[in-house]
């Protein structure tokens, strides 16, 4: 078989989740979340179980008698070895592949220093030995898949946002910005402001609780000062979550509290512009016959994106800034 017939597997690096499938498929075989757990002790193991650490979702099941290791940090990896047991399972439990007959695409964020790139390469072609790599952004990926070749990309994972441009296919690197505000930061945020509601969540299993809170229940608001004074008479924004052991708790302002970090990073004692000035400074960097493609081709992708009401919000913000900028 020629090296242009061999499949190919593509891997989505993310810190908070891993995807994985063969190109030209629609979307992943294979999303699980990104982390392996360590047995404390072998008594520990289900039965008939020797050795080896758990990877994903058997992770979390078990939680309460391993030790979870998530690899990824911030975007950039931090535990290789974690990392390598991750993509192990993926190439030969997972897809079934001889990774010596196999090319391998790989996703990392744009800003990571060049070593981490280096290092998945190292780990690729010499511990699995396989037959091509090639180690791709994110947020390009991203822009190719919508059918564009110049767009505004705002990628918001579980652990770095990142914002950037695409002009003819190219990266503008100079007007690329970094910001360590994502997903995870905001659970971290809304197990804050339950604390201070009077619910306590601090075990890894109980994060997991404020997670799918997030996800189920967080909205962006249109106008986040007239509902935060609202709310405090109101009750229209209240919704129930019932925990696993039949419990209800009941979110208020907290809904649109939690998002609105993403906007006003100060919330969270952060220095730093909200994403819609990072996106409008990132465009301010670019030439301005540049400008106007651009403002019309903001491309989203992360998990954390997905929030009812960012993307009306974003464009509101931005057109804001735009007009100011013009004036």
């Amino acid at each position: 078989m020629s090296f242009d017939e061999l499949p190919a597997v593509v891997i989505d690096n993310g810190s908070g989740t891993c995807q994985a499938g063969l190109a030209g498929e629609d979307a992943p075989v294979f999303v699980f979340p990104m982390v392996i757990g360590k047995p404390r002790q072998q008594s520990s193991l289900p039965i008939g179980r020797k050795g080896g650490d758990f990877v994903g979702d058997s992770a979390l099941l078990r939680r309460k008698v391993l030790s979870l290791c998530y690899p990824i940090e911030k975007g950039i990896v931090t535990d290789w070895d974690a990392m390598e047991t991750i993509w192990k399972h993926v190439l030969e439990n997972d897809l079934k592949v001889k990774s010596e007959e196999t090319n391998v695409l790989m996703t990392d964020s744009i800003l990571n220093p060049s070593g981490n790139r280096e290092k998945m390469c190292e780990v690729m072609m010499e511990a699995f030995g396989v037959a091509g790599f090639h180690v791709k952004n994110q947020g390009i990926l991203s822009v190719y898949a919508s059918g564009r070749n110049s767009a505004t990309v705002l990628d918001i994972g579980d652990g770095v946002a990142q914002v950037f441009v695409i002009y003819e296919g190219r990266t503008v690197l100079s007007a690329a910005r970094r910001l360590d505000l994502a997903g995870r930061d905001l659970t971290l945020y809304l197990q804050r402001l339950l604390y201070d509601k009077g619910y306590s969540f601090s075990t890894s299993a109980e994060m997991l609780i404020v997670k799918d809170m997030k996800e189920r229940l967080c909205f962006v608001s249109p106008d986040y000062v007239r509902d935060a004074e609202k709310s405090q008479t109101s009750s229209e924004y209240d919704r129930t979550y019932t925990l696993t052991d039949g419990s209800q708790i009941t979110l208020g302002s907290e809904r649109f509290q939690c998002p609105e970090a993403l906007f006003r990073p100060s919330l969270l004692g952060l220095e730093a512009d909200g994403i819609h000035q990072q996106i409008h400074s990132c465009m301010m960097e670019c030439g301005i016959d540049m400008r106007s493609t651009l403002y019309v081709n903001v491309v989203l992708s992360g998990g954390t994106t997905l929030f009812p009401g960012l993307l009306r919000d974003l464009n509101a913000n931005c057109v804001r800034l735009c007009q100011n900028t013009r004036e």
